[in-house]
């Protein structure tokens, strides 16, 4: 009986000590079952911030690579801007040139017409004064015929005899240009150019108006 006795508390403190040391375990364990769980937490909001970072870091790289291609374009653009303007200052210059060069054309073209039409007035004007001066030269001689014919004629009215001593001109001129007959020395007169002719036909030519010498058109007869 005194043996069941002493056994019973033993066998209670046992239990009571079995249980407290579960109670321990079991606290320990929910303690480290709760310092896992923490660790686990801890570990998944490391992720979890990990993953922001690298979510963050794509985003700015998203934003750079953004940034970097809108440079890109924005330089793409001014270059092809620039190239445009360039390629339209070219060809507004090209323009400018053609047409200064076809001014240069035009005026160069007046200038041409201008002296081709100044050599053409120039060539009628000289034809013209040979023109003229064949008419005066036709007129001339018709007056010196008509001069000599009315010469003649005065002298077959009043036929005037030559003196036997008279002595006639040189050789180099024997007859006057006019009335085409020998020139003696008492009725010669003797032009500035050196021509000789009558004094009466000299006289008939003042007369007439005529103040060029028939041989050689100079304007050497005078009053």
């Amino acid at each position: 009986m005194s043996v069941q006795l002493f056994k019973l508390p033993t066998t209670h403190f046992g239990l009571r000590a079995m249980e407290v040391a579960e109670s321990v375990d079991s606290r320990s364990a929910k303690r480290r079952a709760s310092d896992v769980e923490l660790d686990l937490e801890n570990e998944r909001v490391s992720r979890r911030r990990v993953q922001e970072e690298l979510s963050e870091q794509r985003l700015r790289a998203v934003a750079a690579d953004k940034r970097l291609h809108e440079q890109r374009q924005g330089s793409e653009r001014a270059l092809l801007a620039l190239r445009i303007s360039f390629r339209k200052r070219l060809e507004v210059a090209e323009k400018q040139a053609d047409e200064q060069r076809r001014r240069a054309d035009e005026q160069q073209r007046r200038a041409d017409e201008q002296q081709r039409r100044a050599d053409e007035a120039q060539r009628r004007s000289a034809s013209a004064a040979r023109r003229a001066a064949a008419a005066d030269a036709r007129a001339a001689v018709s007056e010196s015929r008509a001069i000599a014919a009315l010469q003649q004629a005065e002298a077959r009215a009043a036929p005037v005899a030559k003196p036997a001593s008279a002595t006639a001109v040189p050789r180099s001129q024997p007859c006057c240009p006019i009335c085409r007959e020998e020139i003696y020395d008492e009725n010669a007169w003797v032009l500035s150019c050196g021509h000789v002719m009558h004094e009466d036909c000299k006289r008939a030519l003042v007369a007439r108006r005529i103040r060029r010498c028939p041989e050689c058109r100079r304007n050497t007869v005078e009053r």
